[in-house]
């Protein structure tokens, strides 16, 4: 299993550009994986997080894509 699936990813849709928060980077490699699958080009690499005092990753869309699709997206099981 990639990552820990006991935290959640965070979606920020209000912040421009939309971004997705998460403490393992591996989980938003991932995810970013599977965003050049589905075909969301213009995307960040899992950047560390320099907002957030707890650190973790961040990872920006700069594209628009289906919400809902994304918020239900799940790590891959290993």
């Amino acid at each position: 299993m990639v990552g820990s699936l006991s935290a959640q990813l965070v979606w920020d849709w209000l912040h421009e550009p939309a971004c997705v928060r998460h403490p393992d980077q591996e989980v938003l490699t991932a995810l970013f994986e599977h965003l050049g699958e589905i075909g969301v080009n213009k995307r960040s690499i899992p950047l560390p997080d320099r907002e957030s005092v707890d650190g973790g990753w961040i990872l920006f869309i700069y594209q628009h894509a289906d919400r809902v699709s994304l918020e239900s997206w799940q790590p891959p099981a290993e």
